[in-house]
């Protein structure tokens, strides 16, 4: 059963789809759809359809929005409607729809699911998707931050998600760090067992760089070193997948549970070769036209698409060069036709052939972690219905080249592409560095130590508090400022991170909202009253309590609208409009002082709040408080 204000929408909608046909307006969906929502102004819920209807009908809005009044009956939630400079407005009768609203989530809404809009429908997230080469920055943490969320969002809304890590387990950095590893001698360096295992690696790492300035010989090695990690035979493959990438994926997955991120399945860049992925991509490239092998001029010896030939689409805009080379004439893809096929089987373009073996049992969420390989089985993976990659914004054409070639192939577009891009996070004017290293100071393990601690300096001054648990709140407490900080900014916006500005109980914050979220325990705690058999009764709902209960009704709307737009932004917005609505109510209406069933009523609010709140709290991956 859908929330009260859904219901509600529904019937408003349906009354406008009449109206429309009556004034012989032509409208779409989304005509309707966008113009319907909470108004701050004249009215519960204002609509700007007659705006729309009378610019295809040539009238004035005014005329059209009075005429519209005249003619439809009001809804049962509904007290009366009004036309108002061209705007429809609902007047609610807002004791009955408080209590519905109030009654609905408590008893019925929101336990596993905000929305059923997915339909079980299959979507594959990938986020991090980072060289194993070093340790997470701050960037990388935004991409795990933003898929993780993301998940949890379309997971809501009634979506079957697959969270997937794409290892980039091939090519010439790998090799770097391969060849360094081999090498340690000559770097001069030596093995640390007390240093996390990606920090150690992105040190040598960047030693490798650095010996390639002063040394010329060392890129040939390196070049060779590529060409030997890709057969099974060999020490460097076996020194790869033992020494190396196993090591990194148990430190990787160390940072990442530390925030709460995990994933279901490894896909590693090996296998798209291996499981002949990328074979069977480019046969079907070329059977359809798509690509081809060029046998003169520039081209000559590559395997390349003509993009004019797949923008048609519309998918592919501001193009510097005409044609994509996938294979070069040396017989190597690139990176673009290795996405290609990648996604070609995230989609079911084609079919299940990676296989998969279990890697972790049983994850700190309960759920087992598997990673594609020889010895696995194959378990449906792939067969995606709609494919999202939260991948930087300097991949920006890449990943057009990528969807323009993945709608070419599949003209029916019943499968999707989503490339959400973001940019970078700055930390004191300075750009991340893989090679020169400037991310030591700067790792996520680094940030959320410091977070910690900061933390625990706050958390310290609060009375009342054991040690374990100021170091429990510490933790929460570090990673929702961290978290929020990085998930409230849309991603297509640089993020500025600021210490003072993250972690701070007041205002636009992660803490702010745990805050909120145990004050409302608090009150719950000091009630005595632990659940409601029967709902109470109200006679009248005071404006900040009803003002309160409208962004309860919207939950499951702002979790579809942040589905829909791939924007994690939009819950924490709503979550500081939340929190702050709360405070209002909390500061205006003395809640344990009222007395009878109005008490009871104001507490059954708060019940329904900390519900909604905690449920949104947890799309961002941020734990609820009960005492701060």
């Amino acid at each position: 059963m859908d929330a009260p204000y859904l219901i509600l929408k529904k019937e408003i909608f349906s009354l406008f789809e009449s109206e429309a046909k009556r004034l012989g307006c032509q409208y779409t969906v989304e005509d309707i759809e966008n113009s319907i929502s909470q108004s701050k102004g004249i009215g519960d819920i204002s609509s700007s359809i007659a705006f729309r209807f009378a610019k295809k009908i040539g009238r004035r809005s005014e005329d059209v929005a009075a005429e519209i009044v005249a003619h439809i009956k009001a809804p049962e939630l509904v007290k009366s409607i009004t036309a108002d400079n061209g705007f429809v407005n609902f007047h609610l009768k807002r004791e009955r729809f408080s209590s519905e609203t109030i009654e609905y989530v408590l008893k019925r809404g929101y336990e596993d699911s905000a929305s059923s809009v997915g339909g079980r429908s299959r979507v594959v997230v990938e986020y991090v998707s980072v060289n194993p080469v070093h340790p997470w920055h701050v960037g990388h943490l935004r991409n795990a931050l933003i898929g993780d969320s993301l998940s949890n969002i379309y997971q809501a809304c009634g979506y079957e998600v697959v969270r997937e890590n794409y290892l980039d387990d091939l090519g010439l950095q790998a090799a770097e760090a391969l060849w360094g590893l081999m090498n340690l001698k000559r770097l001069g360096v030596s093995i640390d067992p007390t240093k996390k295992f990606d920090h150690m690696l992105g040190e040598i790492y960047v030693k490798t760089n650095k010996s390639i300035e002063t040394d010329s010989g060392i890129m040939e090695e390196i070049r060779k070193t590529n060409r030997l990690m890709e057969n099974d035979e060999t020490a460097e493959r076996k020194t790869l997948e033992g020494s190396m990438i196993f090591e990194y994926l148990k430190a990787e997955r160390e940072t990442a549970s530390s925030f709460g991120i995990y994933q279901d399945i490894i896909v590693r860049e090996s296998d798209i070769i291996h499981f002949k992925l990328f074979d069977k991509a480019i046969e079907q490239l070329k059977a359809k036209g798509i690509a081809k092998l060029y046998t003169e001029g520039k081209y000559s010896g590559c395997i390349a698409m003509d993009l004019g030939s797949i923008g048609s689409a519309g998918t592919l805009t501001g193009l510097k060069e005409t044609v994509k080379v996938l294979v070069r004439s040396d017989g190597t893809p690139n990176y673009a036709a290795k996405d290609i096929a990648y996604h070609m089987w995230k989609l079911g373009i084609i079919k299940d052939d990676v296989l998969f073996s279990t890697l972790v049992p049983k994850q700190k969420n309960g759920k087992p972690l598997y990673i594609s390989g020889k010895g696995g089985k194959e378990m449906g993976f792939g067969g995606a219905d709609v494919a999202i990659s939260v991948i930087d914004s300097q991949q920006n054409f890449e990943q057009q080249v990528v969807k323009g070639a993945i709608e070419a192939l599949h003209e029916g577009k019943t499968k999707e592409i989503k490339h959400l891009a973001y940019e970078v996070v700055e930390l004191e004017g300075s750009k991340l560095s893989g090679r020169k290293g400037t991310w030591i100071g700067y790792t996520a393990d680094d940030l959320l130590n410091e977070a910690k601690s900061r933390a625990l300096k706050l958390i310290s001054q609060h009375e009342g508090l054991g040690e374990d648990e100021k170091e429990q709140i510490a933790k929460a407490v570090g990673i929702a400022a961290i978290k929020f900080t990085f998930l409230k900014i849309s991603p297509e916006k640089k993020i500025i991170f600021s210490w003072d500005a993250a972690l701070t109980f007041d205002g636009d914050s992660g803490p702010y909202c745990q805050y909120t979220y145990a004050r409302a325990s608090r009150v719950i705690e000091k009630s005595g009253i632990r659940a409601f058999d029967r709902l109470p009764m109200i006679n009248a709902v005071p404006e900040e309590a009803f003002g309160l209960i409208k962004l309860l009704a919207l939950y499951g709307e702002i979790v579809e609208k942040a589905c829909r737009e791939c924007r994690p932004n939009i819950i924490a917005d709503y979550l500081i409009d939340l929190s702050t609505s709360f405070s209002t109510f909390y500061e205006n209406v003395q809640i344990l002082k009222k007395e009878g069933s109005e008490r009871d009523w104001f507490l059954s609010l708060v019940f329904a709040f900390r519900k909604v709140l905690g449920r949104s709290l947890a799309l961002l991956g941020i734990d609820s408080i009960e005492k701060m």
